[in-house]
């Protein structure tokens, strides 16, 4: 029968856990692809590239990343891994489009293919693509407990374990399993997704938000990219000061620490906040991340309302060390600025409601989140409030709306 074993690339084959401030920024990325034997990688065991270069000369292995194309050949070739693999890169998982060409590719079917992978985000792809997956726990971008909960099929903590692991597959002792925990949240019925009402929230913005494509490098923008690398520092690191690393003009360069970023922006969003001039009693909510809580060593959207509601006294949805809140995103979803306009249909499928705040007790909501790209999001949360009985104000803070160029 036709197979496929789709693997990742980072911290999967190769340990790449060194290059996070390459990684961090486009010239990074570039200057790993154009000089690879500079940088320091490892072979986390010869066993993995035993394994990979088995199953491609049965024309059953590819590899899927989200990294750029040159910069996997080029980690590839420098590693000893065949060169003529098929590569589907820039992949933006959870997306599970190159998921799809390389099963076209191999002409294997949902049950011919299973996803090796190390990160929940990687176990979340497979399910959304409804394949089997093994996961390792050798990489350092999720713990095993991240991975546990985003329910792979096989867990495996060794390399010596990956070839028993496959042929387990290919023999049928084990086949893809559907995720069944999904943390008490409550998600919309199929005939009120999509619902929206006549007002949006009350937005403001602290500033703008330039993409990389825009070709403005800007230090607030930047201050955006640390806070948004934030999510994949621990609470405890970033407590301990943490500093931000990238590499920019051609070397590693420091940054600010992580918690100095989100000071600087908890005091902002007060200000901002204020500037409302609100009445009455204030209850504060983050907006979910593009995939489930425990894909990020931190959720920083939560981290930081917990800052302003411990030094405004609002009440707030959450609790930034057991990943709960009050809207929680529980399957994931491509990034706006990968995937153009998410309508509320698709963030109402994607995303479940907790009753941790008493919607009753409170006379206005403020939604947080770090980037206003198109809206739906802001607009599908505030709906979701609606249905479950929200009958006050409804504003939305940001740190940034994306730069639009007209």
């Amino acid at each position: 029968m036709p197979l496929n074993i789709i693997f990742d690339l980072d911290e999967t084959l190769i340990d790449t856990s060194r290059l996070k401030p390459y990684r961090a920024t486009d010239e990074g990325r570039k200057y790993v692809a154009e000089n690879p034997f500079e940088v320091d990688t490892r072979d986390y065991s010869l066993l993995i590239k035993k394994v990979v270069k088995s199953y491609h000369s049965r024309n059953a292995a590819s590899i899927v990343t989200n990294a750029a194309p040159e910069y996997a050949l080029s980690l590839l070739e420098k590693h000893g891994f065949p060169r003529d693999i098929p590569i589907y890169a820039n992949a933006q998982k959870p997306s599970i489009e190159s998921i799809k060409q390389s099963r076209e590719h191999h002409n294997s079917s949902e049950q011919e293919t299973l996803m090796v992978g190390d990160t929940a985000k990687d176990i979340l792809t497979a399910h959304q693509a409804r394949v089997a997956s093994v996961a390792v726990t050798w990489g350092s971008t999720s713990t095993r407990e991240q991975i546990e909960k985003a329910e792979p099929t096989k867990i495996i903590s060794n390399p010596s374990s990956l070839e028993e692991i496959i042929a387990n597959f290919e023999e049928g002792l084990f086949k893809y399993r559907s995720r069944r925990n999904h943390e008490g949240y409550k998600i919309l019925p199929k005939e009120k997704r999509g619902i929206t009402f006549d007002e949006s929230p009350i937005h403001k913005c602290l500033g703008c938000f330039y993409n990389y494509k825009e070709n403005k490098n800007d230090s607030y923008s930047n201050k955006i990219r640390a806070f948004n690398q934030s999510r994949e520092i621990s609470v405890e690191d970033i407590q301990r000061g943490s500093i931000r690393e990238y590499f920019a003009g051609g070397k590693v360069r420091k940054g600010e620490s992580f918690k100095e970023v989100l000071d600087y922006f908890k005091t902002g969003i007060c200000s901002l906040i204020e500037s409302f001039k609100i009445e009455g009693e204030i209850g504060i909510i983050a907006a979910p991340n593009s995939c489930p809580e425990y894909c990020y060593k931190t959720d920083s959207n939560q981290m930081i309302i917990e800052k302003i509601a411990e030094e405004t006294g609002y009440k707030q949805g959450g609790d930034v060390s057991n990943n709960r809140r009050v809207i929680s995103r529980i399957f994931p979803i491509a990034p706006s600025h990968f995937g153009g306009r998410r309508d509320l249909w698709m963030h109402h499928s994607t995303m479940g409601y907790s009753p941790i705040i008493n919607l009753e007790s409170i006379e206005n909501i403020i939604i947080f989140d770090n980037i206003k790209t198109t809206g739906a999001q802001l607009e599908s949360i505030a709906s979701m409030l609606r249905y479950f009985d929200f009958k006050g104000e409804i504003y939305s803070v940001t740190l940034g709306d994306t730069f639009k160029d007209k």
